[in-house]
């Protein structure tokens, strides 16, 4: 980012792009750097929410996540 301002630099993956200081926000990442952020963490947040929204309750919730790719 610092060597240019005129070629676009794609990012994949990145978890946390304002946080690692590529974008400052996601709704305007100003400069040239463009792609697709992984908001899964973030997302899963908001999930656990939901469901106490839903199923109040509900005291224990259990997580399972395969890490094989394809």
């Amino acid at each position: 980012m610092e060597a240019t301002r005129q070629i676009p630099i794609v990012m994949t993956g990145t978890s946390d792009p304002v946080g690692a200081g590529l974008i400052e926000s996601l709704a305007r990442p100003g400069g040239n750097v463009t792609g697709v952020a992984d908001l899964g963490l973030d997302l899963n947040v908001k999930r656990l929410e939901l469901l106490k929204a839903v199923a109040p309750k509900v005291i224990r919730v259990a997580w399972l996540q395969s890490t094989l790719a394809g």
